[in-house]
């Protein structure tokens, strides 16, 4: 699994460096599974929500699934006035969230969870987001 945080505003240089280290990310990473926080972006426009579909695109030709986590309402209002849909990329609220659901093998959109359960930091990771949950692990 691998995080990617976005944060600050996605010019085109940004987008292009975005892309690059996404990709490099999942080679060198071997990752199936990339959330993509968003929380910290104030804004998208046009440009940069192009490079963020070339990059989810980009990754699913490298076998990894994208999450969209942390779209701020200013973000969504946004790509629903430019038409733009995520279909196949699962979308969680946090963080949190979506690495619950991940180690639960619950990720949204009905994506299967393939391969996660061989990832060998996932049992310390399930533990520390237990913790965060506050709840034992199961």
């Amino acid at each position: 699994m691998l995080v990617l945080p976005l944060i600050g505003d996605i010019d085109q240089e940004r987008a292009t460096e975005f892309i690059r280290v996404l990709l490099e990310g999942i080679t060198h990473e071997h990752a199936r599974v990339v959330l993509l926080d968003l929380t910290g972006v104030p804004l998208l426009d046009t440009s940069s929500c192009a490079a963020l579909l070339h990059g989810i695109q980009s990754a699913r030709l490298l076998g990894a699934r994208c999450t969209l986590v942390g779209i701020r309402p200013e973000i969504a209002q946004t790509l629903i006035t430019l038409g733009i849909e995520f279909h196949d990329v699962s979308i969680a609220a946090s963080l949190q969230q979506a690495i619950s659901d991940q180690l639960r093998g619950k990720p949204a959109n009905g994506a299967t969870r393939s391969g996660l359960a061989t990832d060998p930091g996932l049992d310390d990771l399930s533990n520390r987001a237990q913790r965060i949950n506050g709840s034992p692990r199961s």
